[in-house]
């Protein structure tokens, strides 16, 4: 989504090409995580159904969108709420998993680091709103 936006947004395109950046780094940790045979069997075993459940209709929604912006561009601040709701979303996702847990599990790690990377996207997209003027209409 972020990389649609950086194409969308000239004035912009800095800052969403970063996040884009960021989202595959994140993207990549998750799967180098799980392609271990013994971590993905443990995933597979303490992943909860209510979690399960919530990361298919978070990829759902994303998807939605990345259809629907594909074919009709958003505005500059539909986009950057639309961001920032993903980011809510996906800490929301990390520390549900977080409160489930055991602390010295690896996948513990990997949630707390994708946690604090959604905070501080979070974070950033509120500030480059405010700081860039950014209201609609």
């Amino acid at each position: 989504m972020y990389t649609l936006f950086k194409k969308s947004f000239a004035e912009d395109s800095d800052f969403w090409k970063q996040l884009a950046y960021e989202e595959l780094s994140h993207a990549a940790l998750l799967k180098s995580a799980i392609s271990n045979p013994e971590m993905s069997k443990q995933l597979a075993h303490d992943a909860s159904n209510d979690l399960l459940q919530e990361v298919v209709k978070a990829k759902e929604w994303a998807t939605s969108l990345l259809i629907k912006f594909s074919g009709v561009k958003p505005d500059r601040l539909i986009a950057f709420n639309t961001a920032i709701e993903a980011e809510k979303t996906a800490g929301e996702l990390h520390v549900h998993s977080l409160m489930k847990k055991k602390n010295d599990s690896w996948f513990i790690k990997v949630l707390k680091e994708l946690h604090e990377y959604d905070h501080d996207h979070l974070k950033r997209i509120k500030e480059y709103v405010k700081d860039h003027k950014i209201v609609g209409g």
